[in-house]
């Protein structure tokens, strides 16, 4: 029998702390912008004046993700590959949306095991 999960709510998404580290974490990636071209530092810059109409957003359900920006990368055996690239915002709330839905649910498997058996390796002669 499965127990119940841990009701993960909107206050606990926006926290200021999980916010900071989901900045840092989008720092970090160093992406490139979505559609609105908005790049992450302008994102920082911004943060003061966006950041509280986007939790008014998200608290009366009106928040809007941004139109994703279509790319085609190359591919290392030719053609191209189709990405969309959503905006910086959106990135930010998707990862803090991840930081406050990991631990629960990491909580409910139980530890990985340690691989234990020997696999032959393969040595070119």
């Amino acid at each position: 029998m499965s127990r119940p999960m841990e009701t993960i709510t909107l206050e606990q998404i926006i926290q200021p702390e999980l916010i900071s580290a989901a900045f840092e974490r989008l720092r970090r990636n160093d992406g490139s912008p979505g559609e609105d071209a908005l790049t992450i530092r302008d994102l920082g810059e911004a943060m003061p004046t966006l950041w509280p109409a986007t939790v008014e957003a998200l608290r009366n359900g009106t928040y809007q993700p941004a139109p994703l920006r279509p790319v085609s990368i190359p591919k290392p055996t030719g053609g191209t590959r189709k990405l969309a690239i959503p905006s910086v915002l959106d990135r930010l709330i998707q990862h803090a949306i991840t930081a406050a839905l990991t631990p629960p649910w990491e909580a409910r498997f139980p530890p990985a095991p340690m691989l234990t058996a020997r696999v032959p390796v393969h040595k070119p002669e």
